[in-house]
């Protein structure tokens, strides 16, 4: 149990690294509400690709962006909306979806997700992901 307990807050503290790092790339700041969000996102990639290991790599990065998507409009629903923290605003953006996710980011986010499947598939092959990363410590 400790192992798996490990593993999680290792890939949670990655994502909780990355996503506002890609942030502050791309735009040149960050909010910390996004550390939390990216950290969320990468434990449930990585339980996503070892839940469904079977299923084509397109298929799993769809999926991955459709959950990014997920989290980031609900993030900002409760951040943005709720609190009136303004932390973005993609309503000047086409195709969006009440001002907190898009059409653009929604493909910057599968390409996003390709990469991390394609990580996933290289570091564990034909392994389960599952077993190796959520099997309880033997």
């Amino acid at each position: 149990m400790k192992k798996t307990v490990g593993r999680v807050i290792f890939w949670f503290s990655c994502g909780a690294i990355l996503y506002p790092s890609i942030e502050v790339l791309w735009r040149g700041h960050s909010h910390y509400s996004m550390a939390l969000c990216g950290g969320l996102c990468a434990v449930l990639l990585l339980y996503l690709n070892g839940l469904w290991p079977v299923l084509a790599r397109p298929v799993r990065a769809l999926l991955g962006a459709c959950l990014i998507c997920l989290v980031e409009f609900l993030f900002g629903v409760v951040f943005n909306l709720f609190f009136s923290m303004a932390v973005w605003d993609y309503s000047a953006l086409r195709y969006n979806l009440m001002g907190q996710i898009c059409l653009r980011y929604f493909l910057l986010w599968l390409g996003f997700s390709w990469l991390l499947t394609w990580l996933f598939d290289r570091v564990w092959g034909e392994e389960s992901i599952g077993a190796k990363i959520f099997a309880a410590a033997e």
